[in-house]
């Protein structure tokens, strides 16, 4: 692997940005309240976990988690990253909100999906812009020419 050379579009910088944004918003509201039965925790991790030291590594874990596909695309512009971070957020929104839709009336599922899943494909979505696709491009044309 190559480090990703020239200027990031600002696509790419709004992607880091936001992405760095919500995985220290996750970070610290569950750090806030770290107790196993806190709803905080169990969001954050998908997780009710059994203690206290538990959950902080739950969180922290999912932080790092969070940041891979940045670091990923931000220094190496890998494809790969960019399309599973694509993939894992169509599915993590799509699952959640069909899951969701039995328990929740309409109302309160349009204000998850607002809150929720919007920001989180808006984030994903930045990493198919023009500018981001021209991006990745001139990345992947610089790997071909060494294998010619």
């Amino acid at each position: 692997m190559k480090l990703a050379k020239g200027p990031r579009p600002l696509s790419i910088w709004a992607y880091a940005a936001l992405s760095l944004l919500m995985a220290a918003w996750w970070l610290v509201f569950a750090l806030i309240d770290p107790s196993p039965d806190s709803g905080l925790i169990g969001l954050a991790t998908g997780d009710v976990l059994p203690s206290r030291d538990s959950a902080i590594i739950g969180a922290a874990a999912r932080f790092t988690i969070m940041l891979l596909p940045v670091a990923l695309i931000w220094f190496y512009a890998l494809n790969f990253a960019r399309f599973m971070t694509i993939v894992v957020t169509v599915i993590w929104a799509v699952g959640s909100t069909s899951m969701l839709a039995d328990v929740l009336s309409i109302s309160a599922l349009a204000v998850y999906v607002i809150i929720s899943v919007s920001p989180r494909m808006l984030i994903a979505g930045l990493l198919v812009t023009p500018n981001a696709n021209r991006w990745f491009r001139q990345e992947e044309a610089d790997v071909e020419t060494v294998f010619e």
